[in-house]
């Protein structure tokens, strides 16, 4: 699972009196900052087809804190920018807590945990020799959970997969370029004999 991370979250008050905890989960076309050695982009045809099925919110990603579930207390809503979060929190002291900590500000960071399905990004390879690597996130596998998180910040393991993503990338990349080497190796080889065959052939030609 891969996590990324936004600083927008908020207390905002429904029409009947209740409280939600609310954020944006996913912010489409959006370049992300230097993820280590790449930037991303996630692309809003990535929600096409992606399990929303059992979504949970949580504290800090924490499976013990559950704050809602979807379809009952946890709606996300999705449109062309963004995807949002409502979170409908119990009525417990850790909620309780966690709403007085957003509402002073103390907790501003908004998480999700994804998976990516097969062929669901793409990789831009650097213009320049020391320039980032772009990825498009095109097609998200599965969405675990949305989070409102204390420190919103990238950890290694958030984007290991992604990193490891694109290991993979640059070595097709390098198997393609030495393959591209090898046949032009062989090409120039069959010239040279090709080139060969004919001086001999001449050679042939005038001896007779």
């Amino acid at each position: 699972m891969e996590r990324r991370v936004y600083e927008d979250i908020e207390i905002r008050s429904l029409e009947d009196g209740r409280k939600v905890i609310t954020g944006y989960a996913i912010v489409f076309n959006k370049e992300s900052r230097d993820l280590g050695g790449f930037t991303e982009v996630i692309k809003p045809e990535a929600m096409e087809g992606a399990n929303v099925s059992d979504v949970v919110a949580l504290f800090n990603h924490d499976p013990n804190i559950v704050l809602g579930r979807t379809e009952k207390t946890l709606k996300l809503l999705i449109d062309d920018n963004w995807v949002r979060y409502e979170i409908e929190p119990p009525n417990t002291s850790q909620a309780n807590d966690l709403m007085e900590s957003i509402a002073r500000g103390d907790i501003r960071g908004s998480s999700f945990g994804f998976t990516i399905r097969s062929n669901g990004d793409k990789w831009t390879k650097p213009q320049t020799e020391n320039g980032l690597w772009k990825r498009d996130v095109t097609g998200f596998d599965k969405i675990y959970d949305v989070s409102p998180v204390v420190f919103p910040a990238y950890e290694a393991t958030d984007t290991s997969l992604a990193k490891r993503s694109l290991g993979m990338e640059k070595d097709k990349i390098e198997r393609e370029f030495e393959k591209a080497q090898q046949d032009k190796a062989v090409e120039e080889a069959r010239k040279s004999l090709k080139f060969k065959r004919l001086k001999l052939d001449l050679l042939k030609y005038k001896e007779e």
